[in-house]
């Protein structure tokens, strides 16, 4: 599934290019992209495209062949959707097409602001190119550093990485084991956020954001691919509760061969109701776990996937949680613990797998991000 808010998102900077990564996953017969496309010219270091939200690229598809007509096509597929413009009083944010090269992974990162009055979402559609997108996300930002329509490999940006940035948004009332595809297609009809009545996620005028567009090109073609997020909701005035994301993060990390796991805790600053658990680990996990310690000393277990396989990445377990139901209080600490298994008899380099919990929280009115123990702003 390309989850259109991940974790992966939230640290939203490991990007890299396909070699090594790509042609050990597809060894192990663990590659599950292949949409026959890909050729990147869209912005190797910096591209303009795009629009605010609402707004959608031309895009097309390349020619080949030859006068016989027997010649084999090359040219870019045309793997886009396309965007309708939002209902009134709903938001589009918006990609530029882009053009993935045969067997490339890129991540990009594209920039805007929101400029309509401030809502309260408590709805979100996704749509993007399929079977080529690793994930997708809107990420809040807080800066000014890359203006309105900028286009950027993500590795280009602060030292070799993407800023971090937390997710705007994230499921909220999804609850599903993971490992198999879910019923509805997340980017054909889902509706990601069903919250409870008189919670939201704000959206205030001049927030800035960045679509983290993750895509991964098996084939030998090149693929023109694009991605868009359609939010509605309510007038502030009608929202009792603020409902915001927090991620989770252990920070990057290398995998030795054979099997390893690594802990990390988050302390808790904040009282809050979690309504959401998401996990994220790549292709080579073996069990999840994330247990809360209480000030008390008390510990019960949150969220687990004792048997993580190759699908949990494209299928992730969501869990969700009714108000009172997950309640945290200052001092309150999240362990959490992943294992994974490294079939090669060498270390693979960050990013080829991560370990991130990412949530939603209430009373909380902006992303919030944890990494190793240590707040992010």
């Amino acid at each position: 599934m390309p989850t259109p808010c991940s974790p992966c998102a939230g640290l939203a900077a490991r990007s890299r290019p396909f070699g090594t990564a790509l042609a050990l996953l597809l060894g192990l017969g663990l590659g599950a992209c292949t949409p026959g496309g890909g050729k990147n010219t869209a912005a190797d270091d910096e591209a303009e495209g795009g629009g605010d939200g609402g707004g959608s690229g031309d895009g097309g598809s390349g020619g080949g062949g030859g006068d016989d007509g027997e010649a084999e096509d090359t040219g870019p597929i045309d793997m886009t959707v396309e965007v309708p413009e939002p209902p009134p009083g709903g938001y589009s944010f918006v990609s530029p097409i882009i053009e993935v090269g045969p067997y490339q992974e890129v991540q990009y990162c594209f920039y805007g602001t929101y400029t309509g009055p401030d809502l309260g979402v408590t709805s979100m559609v996704g749509q993007t190119s399929t079977g080529i997108t690793h994930h997708t996300a809107v990420m809040g930002v807080y800066d000014t550093t890359f203006p309105d329509g900028t286009l950027r490999v993500c590795d280009d940006q602060g030292e070799g990485m993407m800023p971090i940035y937390g997710p705007l948004f994230d499921p909220i009332g999804i609850d599903v084991e993971g490992g198999e595809p879910m019923p509805i297609d997340p980017f054909d009809g889902l509706d990601w956020l069903s919250p409870p009545p008189g919670i939201a996620m704000p959206l205030r005028t001049g927030q800035r954001w960045a679509l983290d567009l993750h895509y991964i090109n098996t084939s030998d073609r090149p693929a023109l691919v694009n991605t868009a997020f359609e939010v509605q909701g309510v007038d502030p005035s009608e929202v009792e509760q603020w409902a915001g994301t927090a991620l989770f993060d252990s920070a990057p990390l290398d995998l030795p061969p054979g099997d390893s796991s690594i802990t990390f805790d988050c302390r808790f600053e904040t009282e809050w109701d979690i309504l959401t658990m998401m996990a994220h680990m790549h292709y080579f996990g073996k069990a999840f776990k994330s247990d809360l310690i209480r000030v008390d000393g008390s510990t019960e277990t949150l969220f687990e996937v004792e048997d993580w396989t190759p699908a949990h990445k494209e299928y992730p377990k969501i869990s969700a949680f009714d108000i009172g139901e997950a309640h945290v209080t200052p001092g309150d600490i999240l362990r959490t613990t992943c294992s994974w298994s490294n079939p090669t008899d060498e270390v693979l380099p960050d990013p080829v797998e991560m370990c991130s919990m990412n949530m939603v929280t209430t009373p909380n009115d902006r992303p919030v991000v944890c990494i190793a123990g240590v707040y992010r702003d």
